[in-house]
């Protein structure tokens, strides 16, 4: 299993509440991520495998059903290097009193260690946060980064990797929470006012740079695979 796929699970239904007591039945849920599609159907396959091999061993029956998926989202360098420019052209987020001293309470829930450990996890220049908690700042990032032209490995899962396969599409890192929160938590939800003021930065993407994004799409030497089974209506 490749160092950068993953398998989570859920424990769904174990059967009972008795304990010391085998159950009749026992249900879990398993989310297989993985960098590109091929590797996600590929590792999903030995997790079937798995569960059917000890569905044999232990003389039982097993039932998969299939519940939801979503690919792996296709760069448009092309794009977004308009998308860069226009964001250059616009300037960066001007946030007032206000977001800065709700971002700085919301902040305030994180240890410096957190703040720390939330930047080196998404890879992030020290340079780009410039304004931080640990240098006793804003909790609010107010510059703009340069654009590498590269792509850059991230973790997450969103079904606008689906788009990018069937249309050109572009995405942008932008100041939407404290500086130090990580996702999938509480603080995520109340740091939604900032975050908005994000949304009204109009990015304008010229016709020319269109033409060019559909080519590189094009010529990636990719073809898009849909995660969803034909009987997954059926299986359900």
């Amino acid at each position: 299993m490749p160092q950068d796929c993953r398998i989570h699970y859920a424990i769904t239904d174990t059967g009972g509440r008795a304990a010391n007591v085998m159950q009749a039945s026992a249900e879990v849920l398993y989310l297989i991520r993985a960098p590109d599609m091929p590797q996600a159907l590929e590792l999903a396959g030995r997790v079937e495998k798995v569960a059917r091999g000890a569905a044999i061993m232990t003389e039982t029956e097993v039932e998969i059903l299939f519940d939801t998926a979503s690919t792996n989202l296709l760069p448009n360098i092309t794009f977004e290097t308009a998308m860069h420019e226009n964001m250059v052209a616009l300037g960066p987020i001007a946030f007032d009193e206000a977001d800065i001293a709700f971002a700085r309470k919301i902040q305030d829930t994180f240890t410096e260690e957190a703040i720390r450990s939330c930047i080196r996890l998404y890879q992030i220049k020290a340079d780009v946060f410039s304004n931080a908690k640990v240098d006793g700042s804003t909790p609010l990032h107010t510059g703009l980064g340069d654009f590498e032209g590269q792509s850059h490995f991230r973790a997450g899962s969103t079904d606008v990797g689906d788009v990018s396969w069937v249309t050109p599409t572009a995405q942008c890192w932008a100041p939407a929470w404290a500086i130090g929160t990580n996702p999938h938590t509480w603080q995520v939800v109340a740091g939604k006012k900032p975050g908005r003021d994000g949304s009204r930065i109009d990015v304008v993407i010229r016709p020319a740079g269109s033409r060019d994004g559909r080519v590189a799409r094009k010529t990636s030497g990719k073809d898009y695979i849909c995660p969803i089974p034909d009987d997954a209506a059926q299986s359900r």
